[in-house]
């Protein structure tokens, strides 16, 4: 969770752009750095699976702030960052702040366009509500699609999370 100090800071930087739900959810569920997978239809094996990294407060003001691409092109239009791209593709995870306490979630490609209206043109619909993510949202690859890692050590699993 992001502590008080934290939450201030991001509020100032974000000069009343950033909503007041978020820095609730951001207060009070421990989000900040958990991955979170995702997969449009079933996954037949963990390369199926995209990954979002929750943003905490440091990582949504560079992402929203000080990237232009697609960060800074997009926040005019009202996109807040909330997750890095956990699959390292430099797509991070967006949400429109237009009032909605659950908005859908998008991921926003950073060689989707020139301007913030082309990258949004381009983004990848995720999920219609962060409500829906959540529910969905998977904290591991599933045991049965899990690839064998011959280095591993018994009963170690690379995608956990308490290492």
């Amino acid at each position: 969770m992001a502590n008080v100090v934290e939450l201030q800071d991001l509020v100032k930087a974000f000069t009343g752009l950033y909503p007041v739900w978020l820095v609730e959810l951001l207060a009070e569920v421990p989000l900040c750095g958990l991955r979170l997978g995702w997969t449009k239809r079933p996954p037949r094996d963990p390369g199926d699976i995209s990954w979002a990294v929750w943003s905490g407060p440091r990582e949504a003001q560079v992402e929203s702030l000080r990237t232009d691409w697609p960060g800074r092109f997009v926040l005019p239009l009202g996109y807040i960052n909330v997750a890095g791209d956990g699959s390292y593709c430099g797509n991070p995870y967006f949400v429109l702040a237009d009032g909605n306490p659950d908005p859908a979630l998008y991921q926003i490609y950073h060689d989707g366009g020139q301007t913030g209206e082309g990258l949004v043109a381009t983004r990848r619909f995720v999920a219609p509500s962060l409500s829906a993510f959540f529910r969905t949202a998977l904290v591991r690859v599933p045991p049965e699609l899990a690839w064998d890692d011959e280095d591993a050590e018994p009963d170690s699993a690379s995608d956990r999370l308490d290492m």
